[in-house]
Formats: structure tokens, sequence, C-alpha cells
């Protein structure tokens, strides 16, 4: 299995997803244990859009090994973009572990937006942009809200702020 593992490395680092899959998916089946390899595989399955088949991959690992974050942070990025509900419920065992996951955040803010709770996505995406004050995407995201909220000053306070970020990240970018 170690072979085949290996040789998906390889491919991810090559961004070569569609030759990495087969090869991990080749390792788990010699040995369904294999932690590292289960991961790649539903890193990789993500990465060629196979949602259905990155969640299969991520739910049987966090089941066999509870505590590996990196499995549930990619389990609930599959779930949101899935639109399952279980994105919630991903999202909390994350912050228990990890409490200032700002990409954890941003994915439960704006999942519950989409659902229709911009009341409960508010705070959400507020603790997003204090963890990462200089990111445009919650600003973003927070305008949308108070949009839903009917709070068109705060929507646009919001898109001002996300807008002076965007430019100001472009300028810095230019500067290097």
């Amino acid at each position: 299995p170690m072979l085949y593992f290996k040789l998906g490395g390889v491919y991810m680092h090559l961004q070569q997803y569609d030759k990495a899959s087969p090869m991990l998916s080749k390792a788990v089946e010699l040995d369904p244990k294999f932690t590292m390899a289960e991961l790649d595989l539903g890193k990789t399955l993500m990465r060629l859009g196979d949602v259905q088949g990155a969640t299969a991959v991520l739910e049987r690992l966090t089941a066999r090994v509870p505590n590996l974050i990196d499995a549930h942070l990619l389990l609930e990025i599959v779930y949101a973009r899935a639109n399952r509900p279980e994105t919630i419920s991903e999202c909390e065992k994350v912050l228990k572990i990890i409490p200032e996951q700002y990409g954890t955040y941003l994915i439960l803010g704006r999942y519950l937006a989409k659902s229709g709770d911009p009341e409960a996505a508010l705070p959400k995406l507020e603790k997003a942009a204090a963890l990462r004050p200089q990111s445009a995407e919650p600003h973003t995201a927070l305008a949308e809200v108070y949009d839903q909220l009917g709070r068109k000053e705060d929507a646009a306070q919001e898109r001002t702020k996300a807008d002076r970020l965007k430019q100001s990240a472009q300028e810095s970018i230019r500067e290097e």
C-alpha cells in the first residue's frame, strides 16, 4: 500500500488528481486502516469535484479516527458544498477542538445564511471577521446577511469594508 500512497502523493503534488485517485484508492483497498491514504483520497476526490465520493471516504475516516481534525475540516467543507444539514454539527465538532477556527466560522455562517437563518449566521460571520480582520470574505458574507435582515446601512458598510480589503490585497500583490 505504501507504494500506491507515495505515487498518489506525487500525483497530488503535481495536481494530477485523476491519476492520484486510483493510486490512493488502491492503497486504502490494500490497507483499510491506512489513515493518511484515506485522508489524501478524500482530498483528491474533493479536488475532482466528487463530493459524494469524498463524503463517503471522510465519513468512514472520521468514524474510525474521531480525533483526526483534518478529516473533520474536510468533511465540513463537503457537507457545506452538498448543502447538507450535517454541516452544522460537523462545524460544531471542529470548533470544540479548535475554537478559533476562522474557516469553520465562515463556512458555518454562510451555510446558516443560505439555509434561511440569517440571525444565527450573523455571530458566526462576525467571529470570522474578527479572527481575520484583513480578509474580505466574511465582510462580503456579512453584507449579504445584513441584506437578508433588512439592515441596508450595515450591508453597505460591510460591502465598503470588503471592497477596501480586496483593493488593499490587490495592491500588496502588485507591490511584491
